[in-house]
């Protein structure tokens, strides 16, 4: 079997590369610091680079990506949009996870996870190996309706924990007001990252349901001023007026260093 590549193997790299060794792939981690020129020259044809790095390292990671690997590409993190891949011309099959895998703890899974793209069938495999539920999507259109609902869900969860804190089952039925301003809100976002108009309708109803499917999972990220900061500064390029969002940034923003 050819290699899989892990770039950046967190919780969510390791947990697709524990799927693919026990379907008799061999694994090649490249770690943060790790030439991936260096590890290009080790494994030349990888069958899938599964790019798992943070949010903030992925522009750079795929910026320095050997172009042996650029056709292979499959990418997992939370806030993408097309545009983050298409500035590096890289076409990437992607994987939306709905799991959350912490250290030392089983995998967690709110919905079936969505895969896309030329590698969306390996993708599928490695959860598939470790019971964790996915289905495949092919069209271009639901991709960008599947991150566009995995986004809403982190930013609303997030950014209104700021001010609720507690869990998502509490924003639902106890601060239904706050929930629907800042979901609407992040919507608006949402569809100008996306260059198109999104169903607001039936994102607040796939949003409830991811929320009652965990309604036990906690609000506030510890990156939640950060995705605030970077969805404040999105609206401010797309000249997008976002009133609930910028309240939430005069309270949580305008203190900090």
């Amino acid at each position: 079997m050819q290699p899989v590549v892990v770039v950046g193997p967190g919780e969510i790299g390791r947990t697709f590369a524990s799927g693919w060794l026990r379907l008799g792939y061999p694994v090649f981690p490249v770690i943060r610091g790790q030439s991936l020129a260096d590890a290009a020259q080790a494994v030349e044809s990888p069958a899938l680079v599964l790019v798992s790095v943070g949010e903030l390292e992925l522009a750079a990671t795929l910026e320095n990506l050997p172009m042996p690997w650029r056709d292979r590409v499959a990418l997992v993190q939370n806030e993408l949009v097309p545009s983050i891949w298409e500035a590096h011309a890289i076409s990437p099959s992607v994987s939306i996870v709905w799991f959350e895998k912490r250290a030392g703890q089983a995998p967690r899974v709110l919905l079936p996870s969505v895969n896309f793209g030329p590698k969306e069938q390996l993708l599928g495999e490695a959860l598939g190996a470790l019971s964790i539920a996915s289905r495949p999507i092919y069209e271009q259109s639901e991709l960008s309706y599947e991150l566009a609902k995995k986004n809403l869900y982190i930013l609303t969860l997030n950014l209104a924990g700021l001010r609720t804190q507690g869990n998502a089952g509490h924003l639902l039925s106890l601060h239904h007001s706050l929930f629907r301003t800042v979901a609407k809100e992040v919507i608006q976002l949402q569809s100008a990252l996306m260059s198109q108009p999104l169903p607001e309708a039936q994102l607040i109803g796939d949003l409830e349901s991811a929320i009652l499917a965990d309604p036990e999972h906690g609000c506030l990220g510890r990156t939640a001023r950060e995705r605030l900061a970077r969805a404040l500064r999105n609206a401010q390029v797309h000249g997008l007026t976002l009133p609930t969002l910028e309240s939430l940034g005069v309270e949580f923003l305008s203190a900090q260093p």
